[in-house]
């Protein structure tokens, strides 16, 4: 075991399993991450991969309808400023007075194993929509593990049972068709033949001959700590496709003299032609009035937004749990074995607004089971759930328009199972309980849809005894998986 961490702490070092130190901000830790993969079934991680299309598609149909975020998000926003401001920008800068029709999204729909029915089954945690994160270093991670496969044969790990993990392949990719996209649809402004999509040699081709001088601009953190899982994206982007980036924290962006009068965005002086956030997601992201100006000089420039304010919308707990209830899927998705799979997914949801008609039978339930529920914020970044006896207790204190904010869900309890792993140079034994992360990518307008593609997955590994399993909140370890 003492090689195979040895191994694996020099496969973390020169495959870039590196975050900024915590303590020593120019000195680099490696990510935690298990010495070898987990076993997953085969058969739900095929239906997790098949159903990613389909959430794309919702997300796609959902962002489209005028009527729906103020809806669904109507009482939230009374009782959550955070989401009330995000709201009337969307109201604003997207209902009023879009600039650009394209949108690009980068998803990642979490999963756990449930084992509460008669089979084990597929349960979805959330939707990510905004800056869904790891899909380098859990490539990276995969590939680690593919090494140590080989090397130790005493592992007994077969390479065909381990999945391919394609974020780098296609979410640089789908950048680099956005784009040309931007291009033709604000410079160019001719039609952009198909082939351009769809053969990566011609994408590279069409790239070459726009000479094409705008930017994709990386919206982050200050003091941004999980730099190589953005970074290596950067320099893919710049030596597969030539397309060149900036990174800017909202506040730099909200102090730059913006000249709104042509709807361009530029960082440096130079047209960005792509927003990517990577922040912006919680409100520790807005301290101060110059950060929400950034926020609303993306969302009201032309620039293509990954994503934009709908899609950022869209992951809200509520939207999620509003999802749930009968008939809402079918009013989007018309395909009828799309919506069976996406229903199969489905955890047992609350509304706790007091427009909510499930309301008190969901309070009823968790005061008299706290420990099978979560209770849960419309925020991001993990730390913010309520659990176990809490969950009474916020039930029972909290007052009514508080409640509001939050949803009830199921709590799952997937199966644990004893695995070593790397964290801060040390080795650990532990039981780990696993969630599944599926990443997507989509790219469109109100009318069109370009890309809606599978691209790559994570799988996060806990402590058994643990509730969370954010690895960025210092829960969770990045696995790899084996397939049983």
């Amino acid at each position: 075991e003492q090689d195979l961490a040895s191994d694996a702490f020099a496969l973390a070092a020169i495959n870039g399993l590196v975050v900024v130190d915590i303590e020593e901000t120019r000195k680099l830790s490696h990510v935690p991450f298990t010495l070898k993969p987990s076993p997953f079934s085969r058969a739900l991680f095929a239906e997790a991969v098949e159903v990613q299309t389909d959430f794309n598609a919702l997300l796609q149909a959902l962002r489209v309808d005028p009527n729906f975020i103020l809806n669904v998000l109507q009482e939230t926003t009374q009782n959550d400023p955070f989401t009330a401001k995000l709201v009337d920008i969307y109201r604003v800068y997207f209902l009023e007075s879009r600039k650009q029709a394209l949108s690009m999204g980068v998803l990642r729909s979490d999963y756990m194993v449930s084992q509460s029915g008669r089979r084990p089954t597929l349960r979805q945690v959330e939707i990510n929509t905004i800056a869904s994160s790891f899909g380098f270093l859990s490539e990276r991670v995969c590939r680690a593990h593919r090494m140590l496969a080989l090397k130790f044969p005493q592992l007994r790990i077969q390479l065909e049972d381990m999945p391919q993990n394609r974020f780098m392949e296609a979410i640089p990719s789908a950048f680099a068709r956005a784009l040309v996209l931007y291009e033709y649809k604000c410079n160019i402004r001719t039609q952009l033949s198909k082939e351009v999509f769809d053969d990566e040699r011609q994408l590279k081709a069409e790239l070459a001959r726009q000479k094409s001088s705008t930017l994709v601009l990386f919206v982050v953190q200050p003091d941004e700590r999980n730099i190589a899982d953005q970074r290596f994206l950067e320099f893919e982007l710049l030596s597969r496709y030539g397309i060149r980036s900036v990174r800017k924290t909202l506040a730099a962006i909200g102090e730059e003299n913006q000249d709104r009068s042509d709807s361009i965005l530029r960082a440096n002086e130079e047209e960005v032609a792509i927003s990517y956030f990577r922040a912006g997601y919680t409100p520790d992201d807005y301290p101060n009035e110059s950060c929400w100006l950034g926020r609303e000089l993306i969302e009201s420039s032309r620039s293509i937004k990954c994503p934009d304010i709908a899609t950022h919308l869209l992951g809200t707990k509520k939207v999620q749990q509003y999802l749930a209830k009968d008939g809402v899927v079918e009013k989007y998705i018309f395909d009828d074995e799309a919506v069976r799979r996406i229903r199969a997914t489905f955890a047992t949801q609350y509304g706790l607004g007091v427009h909510d008609d499930d309301r008190e039978l969901g309070i009823a339930a968790a005061k008299a089971s706290p420990e099978l529920f979560v209770l849960k914020p419309q925020r991001e970044g993990g730390g913010n759930n309520i659990y176990g006896a809490d969950v009474r207790a916020s039930l029972t204190e909290m007052s009514t328009d508080a409640l509001s904010a939050y949803i009830l869900q199921e709590r799952f309890f997937p199966p644990s199972m004893r695995t070593t792993f790397l964290r801060s140079g040390a080795v650990v034994e532990s039981d780990i309980e696993s969630e599944l992360g599926i990443y997507g990518v989509l790219l469109g307008n109100d009318d069109e849809v370009f890309i809606n593609e599978q691209a790559g997955f994570l799988l996060r590994s806990k402590v058994a005894k643990s509730n969370e399993t954010g690895i960025a909140a210092g829960f969770g370890v990045i696995d790899s998986i084996v397939l049983k």
